[in-house]
C-alpha cells in the first residue's frame, strides 16, 4: 500500500472536527520539530489534498511523523496503534527525523 493511501486511510477515520484540528497543528509552529506549511495551502482542502500537500512538504516518511505526532494530539491514539502495527519498527525511525517543508529534505538527528 502506497504511504498516501496509508495516510489517507487514517485521515478518512478522523471526525471533520478532528480533521480541521489535525489541520490546524499542521499551520502552527512548534510542534516536535515539524515546520508549518503555510495556512493558505490547506485551508479549505480535502484529505485527499491535505495528503498530497503533507508528502510534498515533507516527503513520506516526514508525513507519516506528522500523522503520527498530530494523532497523539488529537487523542487518537487508538489510529497511532494501528499505524505502528502496519509499520513495525517506524515509531523509533520517525522519533529521529526534523522535518523540513518546502525544501524537501529531512535531517537525520
Amino acid at each position: 500500500m502506497a504511504v498516501s493511501e496509508l495516510l489517507l486511510n487514517y485521515l478518512d477515520e478522523l471526525t471533520k472536527d478532528e480533521f480541521d484540528t489535525f489541520k490546524w497543528y499542521l499551520t502552527n509552529p512548534g510542534l516536535d520539530n515539524i515546520k508549518p506549511i503555510p495556512k493558505a495551502h490547506l485551508e479549505d482542502k480535502k484529505r485527499t489534498d491535505t495528503v498530497n500537500r503533507m508528502i510534498q512538504n515533507y516527503m513520506e516518511e516526514g508525513a507519516l511523523k506528522a500523522t503520527v505526532t498530530i494523532l497523539e494530539k488529537v487523542y487518537r491514539k487508538d489510529l497511532v496503534e494501528k499505524l505502528s502495527k502496519k509499520l513495525p519498527g517506524a515509531m523509533r525511525f520517525f522519533d529521529s527525523l526534523y522535518i523540513e517543508p518546502s525544501s524537501s529534505s529531512m535531517y537525520v538527528s
